[in-house]
């Protein structure tokens, strides 16, 4: 509920914010920040659990108890934040495409990509258990894979962010292609260093391809459509995400080739798509 309260209202932010230094800069930015926080978060909560390890219930409400301070944070920023930009939508040009209330190919094209891209993308908590169950990383050290991950992310983002500027939507291709394929390093063998090629190559999925959609939002929704549009964004690529977790669980438990071959297949099916939004827009 946080999530779905949050990110549309502040991506419509940013995407105003945008029009001043480019949708793919704007957005590249802000998920380098967003990755960043997320590789600190788990480091942070690692180097507590070094001085205190988790015995107990009690061990855990000390640790959701220290992620107060950067949720205090966040809120005097935010307040400091709308006092000096109360009105962020003026950052805001003219609108350039049709708005969403008048029907667009493209866009439910565009939808469908981030859907089958979102089915296919396995959640990290099912790579963790993997990882897990091979007894190839100890318990306590599993939180520095993730924050491994996010920390790839923070930079891929950024090079996509700008690529997308000067590339346009046709940037989205390349990371598809490179994270497709995460899956087979990461559950299709017993190698730590193959497994850390996976983790890699899903950090470039999750942080290009999740800025770089965002971007695109911006740029093919008018200003007046943009809260709406990015409701829906998050909305399709949630419920396709969980979709694709709970079958991949199921395929994890019967055959792990399966789930291999519906994570590539489904991420795939994501590129057409992005191509025929970038001609259609010519963007």
């Amino acid at each position: 509920m946080g999530r779905a309260l949050r990110l549309p209202a502040n991506n419509t932010m940013l995407s105003f914010a945008g029009m001043e230094v480019g949708e793919g800069k704007d957005f590249a930015i802000e998920e380098f920040l967003d990755s960043v926080g997320a590789f600190i978060g788990p480091v942070y909560l690692y180097l507590i659990m070094l001085f205190k390890p988790v015995v107990s219930v009690n061990d855990y409400r000390l640790l959701f108890g220290a992620l107060a301070l950067p949720a205090i944070i966040t809120l005097i920023v935010l307040g400091k934040a709308y006092k000096k930009f109360p009105q962020p939508e003026k950052f805001a040009s003219k609108p350039q495409f049709k708005s969403l209330n008048q029907p667009n190919k493209a866009l439910l094209v565009y939808a469908f990509g981030i859907s089958m891209f979102a089915l296919g993308f396995i959640d990290f908590p099912i790579i963790t258990m993997h990882i897990a169950q091979l007894g190839l990383v100890s318990t306590a050290d599993l939180p520095l894979l993730y924050a491994y991950s996010m920390l790839i992310g923070a930079f891929s983002t950024l090079i996509f962010g700008y690529l997308y500027d000067w590339l346009g939507l046709k940037t989205l291709v390349i990371p598809a292609l490179l994270s497709a394929g995460f899956s087979y390093f990461v559950f299709g063998n017993r190698s730590l260093g193959l497994i850390m090629l996976g983790i890699t190559l899903w950090g470039i999925g999750m942080g290009a391809q999740e800025s770089l959609m965002e971007s695109v939002i911006g740029t093919i929704v008018p200003s007046e459509n943009r809260a709406f549009g990015f409701g829906i964004f998050d909305m399709i690529f949630g419920i396709s995400w969980f979709l694709g977790s709970w079958i991949s669980g199921i395929l994890y438990d019967h055959s792990i080739t399966l789930m291999i071959v519906f994570s590539i297949g489904t991420q795939l099916l994501a590129i057409p798509c992005y191509l025929f939004v970038a001609w259609k827009n010519k963007i």
